[in-house]
């Protein structure tokens, strides 16, 4: 049986709990951070 996408939440939940921290941001400021870095800035106003 394959997982469900909705399982991702749990292995990131789980890792946490044995102090593992994703690879990629999970926040909102993260997310903006990393699109500033890689997007050309005529991609949008920021």
């Amino acid at each position: 049986m394959s997982k469900s996408f909705g399982s991702y939440q749990d292995e990131i939940y789980g890792g946490g709990l044995r102090g593992i921290v994703p690879a990629y941001p999970m926040t909102y400021d993260g997310w903006e951070a990393g699109a500033r870095a890689a997007l050309p800035r005529r991609c949008g106003p920021m």
